[in-house]
């Protein structure tokens, strides 16, 4: 287990948080880059998990600096912005986790559909729009989607888990 090898490990990132299950495509989507992102508490315990790694030829794991987040997150996001369909805003999760899923998703807004995305980015300079069903649309004029990979079965069954634990 990674976390009995490196000190400070907290928790892999894709755990930490869920959506209702309308929405899961889009947060799986927007988040895949992060789901087996390891939580990591410090800097210097971040630079020794990454010495263990090479040292160990175990391969290439990306980390998030808890101690970091603090800083980073909120100070982004203004206060008077903080519309209900921005993604962060709709992720169930621990308070102490809620810092993470900001700063990962800043000012990323969910829309029904690509018309109303479409519509949205263009009367609202937004960063990052993603549709329900997983399309995105960056205002940059770029736009990505098509089908899901196998390994969104896996991801939804680990979120109803981790739903159900969070429940109890």
């Amino acid at each position: 287990s990674i976390k009995k090898n490196i000190p400070g490990v907290m928790e892999f990132i894709g755990s930490l948080g869920f959506l209702k299950i309308l929405n899961l495509v889009a947060f799986y989507n927007t988040l895949s880059g992060y789901i087996s992102t390891i939580l990591i508490d410090n800097s210097l315990n971040c630079s020794n998990a990454i010495n263990f790694l090479k040292k160990n030829k175990i391969g290439r794991i990306n980390f998030l600096v808890h101690e970091q987040l603090n800083d980073l997150s909120r100070s982004r996001i203004s206060d008077k912005e903080n519309p209900k369909n921005y993604l962060r805003n709709l992720i169930y999760c621990k308070k102490k986790h809620q810092p993470i899923f900001d700063f990962i998703l800043k000012d990323t807004v969910i829309v029904k559909n690509l018309s109303e995305g479409l519509f949205y980015g263009s009367t609202n300079k937004r960063k990052l729009i993603i549709t329900q069903d997983g399309k995105v649309i960056e205002t940059s004029g770029i736009f990505s989607g098509g089908g899901t990979s196998s390994k969104i079965l896996s991801f939804l069954i680990a979120h109803k888990k981790k739903k159900n634990e969070m429940d109890e």
